[in-house]
């Protein structure tokens, strides 16, 4: 009886994930979102049920150069015309609204490869200067809302004494690979696949892969703000 009420405590009640990647400017100095893709995925029904997919016009940024370009996939003509982060990101909560993700934090979970997309990039942009004031309830309700560990559930699934990196889950399952998978939203989809193959095997979510997303207001001035 022990046994059985320690493991249903391991088994938290994910419903569904926020499988998202957020491209960046690489500048050493200014980091702006410029890409912000993100899926949903039903664990039940283990797919895909809807996705967001927007480009963001840097606000500090002249100009996305070669090498950013190499990395991302985002060009400067695929942001020309996009909004400003803060509709963008009005628009991504609406999305999440109308797919009822928010009404209990405790059924979702973010999934991203690197955890400084939640952790310091997604956090920094919403300490702009003009998104403070209306903004930090946004950080309070999305710190609610803990953070996959896909690495570390891996490992867990595959009895790996260390952690791969997302090519080498991928190939260890065998899962054929696109070779943008770096790029936004290439990268969301190979993370859905690989939570999917997972789950084929016998995953399931366990407390211990999951850690609450440190999304905090930077103390510091931000480091980009809007003209």
């Amino acid at each position: 009886m022990v046994l059985a009420s320690a493991m249903k405590r391991q088994r938290p009640h994910l419903k569904s994930l926020i499988i998202m990647k957020l491209e960046v400017t690489r500048t050493p100095i200014i980091r702006e979102i410029i890409e912000m893709p993100a899926l949903l995925y039903n664990l039940r029904d283990r797919k895909v049920y809807a996705s967001f997919h927007e480009y963001v016009k840097p606000s500090r940024i002249r100009a996305i150069d070669q090498k950013c370009a190499q990395v991302t996939g985002v060009r400067q003509d695929m942001v020309e015309n996009a909004d400003l982060f803060p509709p963008v990101w009005k628009r991504f909560k609406e999305f999440l609204q109308y797919h009822d993700v928010l009404r209990d934090p405790s059924t979702t979970a973010f999934l991203t490869y690197d955890k400084a997309d939640l952790n310091e990039i997604l956090p920094a942009q919403l300490a702009y200067k003009s998104l403070v004031d209306s903004h930090l309830d946004d950080l309070s309700l999305l710190s609610q809302i803990s953070r996959l560990n896909i690495k570390k559930a891996f490992a867990r699934q595959y009895k790996l004494k260390q952690t791969k990196p997302l090519r080498k889950m991928m190939g260890q399952l065998a899962l054929s690979k696109d070779e943008r998978y770096h790029f936004g939203m290439e990268e969301c989809w190979s993370l859905a696949r690989l939570v999917e193959a997972m789950q084929h095997d016998g995953w399931r979510p366990r407390t211990p892969d999951l850690s609450k997303t440190q999304m905090k207001v930077p103390k510091s001035k931000p480091i980009v703000s809007p003209e």
